[in-house]
Formats: C-alpha cells, sequence, structure tokens
C-alpha cells in the first residue's frame, strides 16, 4: 500500500491512504513507494516558526512546529494530552508508532528533561493519561499495537521520564500468553475518593484495573471481557458513591465463557468498581450492558446530556462485522442501560462522541464524526435530550480519531475535526467550515489548552509526507498554534470538550450537575 499508515482492528483492517496529504504538502503520490513505510531513524529535530501573515490568519497562528522520530512509523492514533511535567510549563504528551512518547513544552516546543520515553519498539497507539503536576506528575500509556497484539502493556512513568513500573497483562484468564494495550488507561477513584486507580482494557480478555502506587490489581480485579477491547473507558461516580464506575465499550464473539452467552457484535457496559470481587465468576459484576450486532470501538461520553440534566452515555459502533443493523448507529443510554435514542447516520460511527455546549445555551449536546470514505467524513451535531439533528457538515478527509472543542471567542463551543488531509474548524452553531489546516495528516483527536498570554491554543500531534533519497516517507510532526482574540480560560468551561475523552486523566465524562 502506498503512503499509508495502517490500523488493524481484529482481524480486519482499516488503512487511511495519504494521497490529499502528500498533494498538499507539494509531493506527487506518483513518487510513493511500497519502500517509503521504511523505518528509517532520524535525530529528532526543531523548527522555531514566528508567526507571519501567511501563518497567522483570523482563526489560527502558528506559533512552533516539530518534526522528529522515525521515518515510516509516525504519531497515528495516539492524542496529545497534557501534564506540567517541569518548571517549563504544561507540555504535550504523545505516542508514536516507533515506541517513543514525547513530551514537549507547550510554550516554544522544547523538549522535557528526560523525555523521550522509549519501549524497545513496541507501539504507542494509545493516548497518555496525566495526573499530578511538577514533581508529582505521573503519566500512564498502553503500550502494543494491533499488528503485535502480545507485546506491550501499561506503563507509569515519573514526570523525569523514569519509568516506575510496568505491568504485562494476561492475554485470557486461564491459558498463557501475554497482551498489550491499544485502548487508553484512564484514570480515576475505583476504591473511594482518597485513592487513584488506572483501568486499562486489553487486546485479550482481560480488563485490568491497578493501584496506581503499585501497579498491582485492586480487589475484583482482572476482569473477564471474553473479547479484545479497543474501546476507553470512561470512569464516573454514576450514583453518588463516591467511587467511579467502568463505563466501556466492548468487541463480542459468538460462544460461552464461564456460563455466559456472547454473540457476534459488542456492547456498551457499566461494570461496577469491585469488578468481580465476590462473583462466582470472573465475566460477572456488571450493572448492566446494552448489546448491538456490531463491535463498540467508540470511546464513550458521559455527561449531563439529556433532558432535565440527567446523565446520558453515548456511542457509536464500528463496521467489522458486515451487514449488521447496528453498523453507522450512535446511541444514547441512560445509567442503566436503557436506550434514549439512537440514530443511524451516513458513515462508521467508531469516532468518539463528545458533549458540548455548541449553541451558547448553557446545555450540552453531542457531536461525532462519521467516515464515509477515506476521503471523506460527515460531521453531526445532535441534540442532547432526543438526537434531533442541529446540523451536519461533510468535510474532506477521512476522521480516524475524534472531535473536540474550543471556544475562538464567540461565546460558545466550536468543533475541531482532526482528518488524515488536516484539521476542518465548524462553526458551532451552523456547522460552517471557518478554517482549515492542510498539508498534515492526523487519525488522532486535537489538543485544546489555554495559553500564558492568555489565548486558546490548539495543538495537532500527526505525520507529513516528505521526500527522503527519493521516496516519500511519513514523518511526526507536532504543531502548536494560537487563536486571536480567543479567552484561555474557556478551555475548562463546563460545555467543552477540549481533548480525548475530555481531560488528561482521559474520564471521558464532563461534570455530572446540571448547568
Amino acid at each position: 500500500m502506498t503512503g499509508i499508515i495502517s490500523r488493524r482492528i481484529r482481524t480486519g483492517a482499516v488503512a487511511i491512504v495519504c494521497t490529499a496529504l502528500l498533494v498538499s504538502a507539494g509531493i506527487s503520490p506518483a513518487v510513493a513507494t511500497e519502500r517509503a513505510m521504511g523505518s528509517t531513524a532520524v535525530l529528532p529535530e526543531s523548527t522555531t516558526v514566528t508567526p507571519s501573515a501567511d501563518d497567522c490568519g483570523d482563526t489560527l497562528c502558528l506559533e512552533w512546529e516539530r518534526r522528529g522520530g522515525t521515518l515510516g512509523k509516525p504519531i497515528a492514533t495516539s492524542s496529545p494530552t497534557v501534564g506540567t511535567l517541569d518548571d517549563g510549563g504544561p507540555a504535550v504528551i504523545v505516542g508514536d508508532r516507533a515506541g517513543n512518547i514525547w513530551a514537549l513544552h507547550l510554550s516554544d516546543g522544547s523538549w522535557v528533561p528526560g523525555w523521550p520515553v522509549k519501549t524497545g519498539g513496541v507501539v504507542v497507539d494509545s493516548t497518555p493519561s496525566v495526573s499530578g503536576s511538577g514533581d508529582t506528575a505521573r503519566v500512564y500509556v498502553g503500550v502494543g499495537g494491533s499488528a503485535s497484539p502480545s507485546k506491550g502493556g501499561i506503563w507509569k512513568i515519573r514526570n523525569t521520564g523514569a519509568v516506575m513500573w510496568k505491568v504485562t497483562p494476561r492475554s485470557h484468564p486461564t491459558q498463557a500468553g501475554t497482551s498489550g494495550v491499544k485502548a487508553s488507561v484512564s484514570l480515576g477513584n475505583l476504591r473511594g475518593p482518597s485513592t487513584l486507580d488506572a483501568y486499562a482494557p486489553t487486546m485479550g480478555q482481560l480488563h485490568y484495573a491497578l493501584a496506581t502506587e503499585s501497579g498491582k490489581n485492586i480487589p475484583g480485579f482482572w476482569w473477564v471481557a471474553a473479547d479484545s477491547t479497543f474501546s476507553t473507558a470512561a470512569l464516573a461516580d454514576l450514583y453518588g458513591t463516591g467511587r467511579d464506575y467502568v463505563i466501556v465499550g466492548a468487541d463480542s464473539t459468538a460462544g460461552t465463557s464461564y456460563f455466559r452467552s456472547y454473540g457476534n457484535g459488542g456492547a456498551l457496559r457499566i461494570l461496577k468498581p469491585t469488578g468481580r470481587a465476590g462473583e462466582k465468576y470472573p465475566n460477572r459484576g456488571l450493572v448492566c450492558e446494552r448489546r448491538t450486532n456490531q463491535v463498540v470501538q467508540s470511546s464513550p461520553a458521559v455527561g449531563p446530556v439529556l433532558a432535565e440534566g440527567r446523565t446520558g452515555i453515548a456511542f457509536g459502533t464500528g463496521t467489522f462485522y458486515p451487514n449488521q443493523t447496528a453498523t453507522k448507529f450512535i446511541f444514547m443510554i441512560n445509567d442503566r442501560c436503557g436506550d434514549v435514542w439512537r440514530k443511524q447516520l451516513d458513515g462508521s460511527t467508531a469516532s468518539s462522541p463528545a458533549f458540548a455546549d455548541i449553541k451558547g445555551d448553557g446545555t450540552l449536546d453531542v457531536v461525532i464524526a462519521a467516515r464515509v470514505s477515506s476521503s471523506s467524513t460527515s460531521v453531526w451535531a445532535l441534540e442532547g435530550p432526543n438526537g434531533a439533528t442541529i446540523w451536519r457538515t461533510s468535510v474532506t478527509g477521512g476522521v480516524i480519531g475524534s472531535v473536540v472543542t474550543a471556544d475562538l471567542g464567540n461565546g460558545y463551543q466550536s468543533v475541531l475535526v482532526p482528518t488524515t488531509s488536516g484539521l476542518r474548524i465548524l462553526d458551532g452553531r451552523t456547522g460552517q467550515i471557518v478554517h482549515s489546516i492542510n498539508g498534515i495528516g492526523l487519525q488522532n483527536s486535537p489538543l485544546v489548552t489555554a495559553r500564558p498570554d492568555g489565548t486558546v491554543g490548539v495543538t495537532l500531534a500527526g505525520y507529513v509526507g516528505e521526500l527522503v533519497s527519493g521516496r516519500v516517507q511519513l514523518r511526526s510532526v507536532i504543531r502548536h498554534y494560537s487563536i486571536p482574540g480567543s479567552d484561555g480560560a474557556t478551555v475548562d468551561d463546563r460545555g467543552s470538550w477540549p481533548m480525548f475523552h475530555r481531560d488528561p486523566q482521559l474520564t471521558g465524562t464532563a461534570p455530572l450537575t446540571t448547568f
């Protein structure tokens, strides 16, 4: 395949052709060959860009750019997150397919001392999660990719880049074998408000819930999901108990495990914070589940999106099983897994939904990207309580990652859409495209942060095509932009969704109180 980053899902594959990227970068796709995916190591290099008339329009100003990593193994589905690791201020943290975990200061793109952290060549496709700040900052990351699902695990990393512990998950409850982690590690309070726990679905059959202080499974875990999981779990105190429950998508294959029957498809599950504790079988402990006849690889969004501020859970499905009725659907369920509404869109809903105040009226609505093809995506804005369409906008480029939102200075959230041919920014109220950035391939989500100058910052982490010795190769690139006239204080508004799974802990949860 030419100029492609592939993401294998189960036994199938998703291949995104970056022809549009190569053209916009001024490189003819005709020169790309199978050898373009070769792994030529390059030294990290940085270009600090001074904004100019060409780089600073009425929406985004390019502040700096850094390229580097390993040619042919760039940043792909790992989304950039944010953490303050030293006195240099907030840093963007992201993984790549060469097994590097980057940490760059958002102020100028300089490396945080001790970084990048290297996994020994094992892919990092998950999004890092972060707790603490400065000397107490800790980074948690799932290591592993679908091409080699037995490699990898769960890592905890000190702010200095020192690895504190590694856990290699079992792939099966009774058989030998290990499994990597492609979904991201969510942080929450499963044992109670005074503890911090790390929840990690794996590409095997098990889910792990680890005490962050030790890396040991907390009581009731591991837990048997009975199939691989690519959905990042949301963690939320759904019932006011002071403990977070696990809300996670799942794949499913027909069969029986521990006297429980499964069908071909998937499910959205709500799991008790105690997991299988007190249960006879290790796949018990669910509050409820909503089964579908299609895999659920979308990472769920949780928040007060329903009428009267009640909690809703939104998720999409995948495309693994052909000709299934749940394909291309987005579902909204309540906290007991009962359907509130569901809606079929015009493309794959494997992307993760966002809850945001796109109308500026203090309520949350739902935004999701539906990938129609490798070169086209529809972005849908839907009413939270009933799923009615607010607007639908077609954009060029396939969306593999997920949308996020930012207030551009208008008093409401607009939508940032990452595609394989660049970034599209849509007005939250109308869906109109107000800005585009081309020449960068994105298979993840953008990062929205507050900048020291008081404006909103947008960070993109992806890849560009470069002509090296007569061949097109893909190289990692991170770019940081500012939004003139914006207010950085809005980044943490209750109605915002500024990064993948909303916050650096990857809880996937908007504040569970009414506006």
